[in-house]
């Protein structure tokens, strides 16, 4: 594996929902229900209709979702510096 494989490379994205794509959202939907229903075994209804008022941050890896967080309210006015 040469030094340019073994990089890390992550891409921060801040979206609202109607500016996300298809494969971004399903991407959110997907990590969420690993995370939360199956890891966590939190059964509740995911879909709760905060994503629509709300901002999405996600962090990809190359084509990888590897985090995301809904910002809700208030703190979806604010910019967010990382």
């Amino acid at each position: 594996m040469t030094e340019e494989n073994k990089k890390i490379s992550y891409e921060w994205r801040l979206k609202e929902i109607e500016d996300l794509t298809i494969r971004e959202l399903y991407a959110i939907l997907q990590l969420r229900q690993e995370v939360f229903v199956v890891e966590q075994k939190s059964i509740y209804n995911d879909l709760d209709d905060k994503d629509l008022q709300s901002s999405h941050l996600m962090c990809w890896n190359k084509d990888e979702l590897i985090a995301c967080a809904r910002i809700v309210g208030f703190f979806s006015e604010m910019l967010i510096f990382i």
